[in-house]
């Protein structure tokens, strides 16, 4: 993840959310304890969808900071897994950058489509075939756990929102402030100049 926190009050975060066709560390989920691997082209799938993302704090859905669909959060998959690039002014995230207290990248998942491979001596391997991204988050209060299940009801009902976290290396960029020149010993001497 890479930060920058800009003189105009702003901050620039981009970085990956999630990593594809790698093994993650064992994880706790519906199917049990397994060992995970989101396949290429999953997320790219999940954003052709149309679907508005938001990106929130910390999980909380109450805490929207941008969004795909106002063009302040681009999601995007590549080569190397599901790509975040946003640019805010939410005075808690400028505030926790300047601080270096954000942790990294989370995103939740539903309507997982999923192949489970059992493994003699090893844990299964879970193939993440397909799946409806319904957020990402920054990690910035919490403990970023590598996995969770929570089932929130909405309003439409229960649903199984399956939450991942991307650990990896921050760096930060801080620009400088741009200050105003000081004319004040200038104006000074042009004053003795003049004779004032």
């Amino acid at each position: 993840m890479r930060i920058e926190v800009r003189a105009d009050n702003t901050v620039r975060i981009e970085g990956y959310v999630n990593v594809v066709e790698r093994e993650s560390r064992p994880v706790i989920t519906p199917r049990g304890k397994v060992i995970e691997r989101v396949e290429s082209g999953v997320f790219r799938k999940a954003l052709e969808s149309g679907t508005d993302i938001p990106m929130t704090i910390d999980h909380n859905r109450e805490r929207v900071i941008t969004r795909t669909g106002d063009g302040s959060l681009t999601l995007k998959e590549d080569a190397i897994g599901l790509k975040a690039e946003t640019v805010t002014s939410d005075a808690e995230v400028v505030k926790a950058a300047r601080e270096k207290l954000i942790k990294g990248w989370s995103f939740g998942m539903k309507n997982v489509i999923d192949s489970l491979e059992e493994r003699e001596g090893k844990l299964p391997l879970r193939h993440i075939r397909g799946i409806t991204l319904d957020h990402v988050t920054l990690v910035i209060h919490q403990n970023p756990c590598y996995s969770a299940t929570s089932v929130e009801v909405r309003a439409e009902g229960e649903e199984e929102i399956e939450e991942r976290s991307m650990p990896g290396e921050i760096t930060m960029q801080v620009e400088a402030e741009k200050k105003k020149p000081d004319y004040t010993k200038l104006e000074e001497r042009l004053k003795k100049l003049k004779g004032e």
